[in-house]
């Protein structure tokens, strides 16, 4: 990290940011379970590295023009972005159920599967530039001091994605070495194995493995900050948003796929706030919003999930989505960052973007994609404080008093109408929630900070309900994610003022991850009850990601 900046006659601020980070993770995953459509056991390894390098620099300067304190801000910016895959090695054995003493067999056929036995490798390469300009105007509307904004922001994306996806295969030789199966999985395909009576390793790479994409924002606002007869405030204001976005997958020739899409929208907000006195607000606020879809979810270009054990691909149809918002709050500060707050909101979705599940319970291949639903709707109350322990003691140097306590609920209802046909031509009509919306969410907490000693102490606790992780069709189920309780904690001393040590634990409970169709015992559809049941609800995949545990120290010049 490298910051630089300058003050020029106190009216002219320049700043130069720079940051550079990576970001690794290096996975090695077991599987094991019971594959009931094809009656056998399984289990497999996935050795899984992937890098993730972020460079910013960003270039902004401020400046107060004329007497009447004018301010205009500008800047330009870079971000460059890598994300690698170098090397990741599936393998894949099964079991018969009918033959239950003898060993998994490696799972190597004489076409080209690389879900089963093979290799991937990719490389993503981002670079987004930007630039904007902001103008804010004071003005006087009788006694009160009033702001009129306007500003310009220019975005331009451009991104090459590129993978190779390899397989092992059996040589078509009926002289083929089976003793090569007998081998333990480190030594299954050393080098001496690849041989013309042993296994080849074979390009299963499509044109859709590779794309460039890119895309370019340009928008406007105008906006004013005014303060009506001392107690009303109004935040009003319109952006307009011309977006282009492109995607070419392959090398461009015959039959490849261009995608090119091209928008321009109005977006109005309206923020209107009461204030009661100076401890307590009312705000109502509307706003017209957007969703796009990402180069990933428009591009065909497919990635194998080893942990769910399904594909992932892109839809080229998929649309915008445009949300229209509106909440009432009420806010109240009872001091020293104490508050609580309580709102109801409603938000009605325009072609509302969700993850699609087009598998069933017999199929031997999982599937994700996209698809735009036609109208979405979710409603619902928010609730959230943060309460310092203080008044319960009246000693200063009580602990109570470096004890402060928080939390949030939000309860949300959400509604997609589904209609269909099922696949001998019948019509189905019936509601679901939106995809990745839960029902509720908890977060709750505590934070401790004793300054004498330099310590501080943080407790955190989530809970999310159930979601749809991945939609259906009528015929087949949602897939749904279980609630999970996630228990995390911090721990920091300062040692000379200088030296600072933490430490972090997440995920402390470790509860396993769960993902479950709602059926009954004859594999029938249950949509009257969403809520997990671990009894009835049909598991299909059930992971345990552990507690993470990390300790750093730092240093301050």
């Amino acid at each position: 990290m490298l910051n630089m900046g300058a003050k020029i006659n106190g009216r002219h601020k320049i700043q130069f940011k720079n940051t550079f980070t990576i970001n690794s993770d290096d996975q090695t995953v077991r599987r094991s379970g019971d594959f009931m459509d094809n009656e056998y056991y399984i289990k497999g390894t996935a050795l899984w590295f992937s890098s993730n390098q972020l460079l910013s620099n960003q270039l902004s300067s401020e400046h107060l023009i004329s007497k009447r304190n004018i301010k205009l801000q500008l800047g330009v910016g870079r971000n460059q972005i890598a994300r690698t895959i170098p090397d990741l090695r599936r393998s894949y054995y099964t079991r018969n159920y009918d033959a239950p003493t003898e060993n998994f067999n490696p799972n190597v056929t004489t076409f080209p599967n690389p879900f089963f036995m093979g290799r991937f490798f990719s490389n993503t390469q981002e670079e987004i530039y930007n630039s904007n300009a902001d103008v804010s105007i004071p003005y006087k509307l009788g006694k009160s001091g009033q702001t009129l904004k306007v500003g310009f922001y220019y975005q331009k994306k451009e991104r090459q994605y590129e993978a190779r996806v390899l397989a092992y295969v059996r040589a078509k030789s009926a002289g083929f070495d089976q003793s090569i199966l007998t081998k333990p999985e480190e030594e299954l395909f050393a080098v001496e194995n690849i041989r013309s009576n042993g296994f080849i390793l074979s390009d299963a790479s499509q044109p859709q493995d590779q794309y460039e994409a890119q895309s370019a924002l340009q928008a406007a606002y105008i906006m004013s900050d005014n303060l009506i007869a001392e107690k009303f405030r109004a935040v009003y204001g319109v952006r307009v948003e011309k977006f282009d976005q492109s995607i070419v997958t392959g090398v461009l020739k015959p039959g490849d796929l261009e995608i090119a899409k091209e928008n321009t929208n109005f977006l109005p907000s309206v923020n209107l706030t009461y204030l009661m006195n100076k401890k307590t607000n009312i705000r109502l606020c509307a706003s017209q919003t957007l969703s796009r879809p990402e180069f990933r979810e428009l591009s065909p270009a497919s990635f194998y999930d080893y942990n769910l054990s399904a594909t992932f691909t892109g839809n080229p149809d998929l649309k915008q989505t445009t949300i229209a918002n509106i909440d009432l709050r009420y806010e109240y500060f009872m001091g020293k960052g104490e508050m609580i707050s309580g709102s109801v909101f409603y938000k009605n979705f325009s072609n509302p973007i969700e993850t699609t599940v087009p598998f069933g319970l017999t199929t031997t291949q999982k599937v994700f994609s996209y698809v735009n639903v036609p109208h979405a709707n979710s409603y619902g109350l928010e609730l959230e404080f943060r309460k310092s322990l203080s008044m319960l003691s009246s000693n200063e140097n009580s602990i109570w008093n470096q004890l402060v306590v928080f939390g949030n609920l939000a309860y949300i209802q959400s509604n997609v109408e589904v209609i269909t046909k099922s696949t001998s031509g019948e019509e189905m009509k019936y509601n679901r929630p939106m995809q990745g919306q839960s029902p509720y969410i908890l977060n709750g907490g505590a934070a401790f900070t004793h300054p004498k000693s330099n310590i501080s102490a943080t407790l955190v606790f989530n809970r999310i309900g159930e979601r749809i992780f991945a939609v259906g069709n009528g015929e087949i189920p949602e897939l749904y994610e279980a609630p999970r309780n996630v228990l995390d904690f911090s721990l920091s001393k300062k040692f000379f003022k200088k030296i600072e040590v933490k430490l972090n634990l997440s995920d402390i409970l470790s509860n396993p991850q769960v993902f479950y169709y709602n059926i009954d015992e004859k594999y029938k559809i249950v949509r009257d009850e969403n809520a997990y049941q671990k009894s009835k609800d049909y598991s299909v995949i059930r992971t345990r990601l552990g507690t993470n545990i990390g300790l750093s120290v730092s240093y301050q010049f």
